[in-house]
């Protein structure tokens, strides 16, 4: 016969002295901590821990259970597609987008200075230098 293990667990708990462990809850994470001595009454460290503190009794209490914790988790659904249906685009580093802005502007100049020289048949003759390989 097995025994789930939050049914042995409470068993154990509940028997005195059992494992050389008192029948007191624990707390998550192992002994709790010692409260530190709390600073003099009207300093800004003592308004902060009181700050602190009245946040903290705002909440509400989390349920700790042990059967919860033994529990899987259901995996979290898949991010959203974008817009578009397709991949996003990787981001560009600010660097490769700065130098290729610098090399189109360059190329543009070169194509400007080719028309006010020579006109359509300058642009057409750069060109076909450029990327033909026709001087």
């Amino acid at each position: 016969m097995t025994v789930p293990i939050a049914v042995a667990r409470k068993a154990a708990g509940a028997r005195k002295g059992a494992g050389g462990r008192a029948a007191a809850p624990r707390a998550r994470g192992g002994a709790a901590p010692k409260a530190a001595p709390l600073p003099p009454e009207g300093t800004k460290a003592r308004q902060q821990r009181d700050a602190i503190e009245a946040i903290k009794s705002s909440r509400p209490a989390q349920p700790v259970d042990d059967e919860l914790a033994e529990q899987p988790q259901e995996p979290s659904s898949p991010p959203p597609a974008s817009p578009g249906g397709g991949l996003a685009a990787p981001a560009m580093p600010a660097a490769a987008s700065t130098g290729s802005g610098f090399l189109l502007g360059v190329f543009a100049w070169a194509v400007g200075l080719a028309y006010l020289n020579g006109g359509s048949d300058g642009v057409k003759k750069f060109l076909a230098a450029k990327f033909l390989n026709k001087t």
